[in-house]
């Protein structure tokens, strides 16, 4: 495992553990299941919109 230190000698590896970690989490984790609801209701809207909106097949 490579460990990262910066000029004062603190590794990146001992960080402690804080709020904007788990907001990063929530935001990379929620971002993917927001993408899986958003293509579920938009596909099926569109298949019923398609006369109206005149797509062409």
């Amino acid at each position: 495992m490579v460990s990262f230190a910066s000029q004062d000698g603190n590794s990146l590896d001992g960080a402690p553990f804080r709020a904007i970690h788990l907001l990063a989490a929530a935001a990379v984790l929620g971002g993917a299941a927001l993408d899986g609801y958003v293509l579920g209701i938009v596909g099926p809207a569109l298949a019923i919109a398609q006369g109206e909106l005149r797509f062409r097949r």
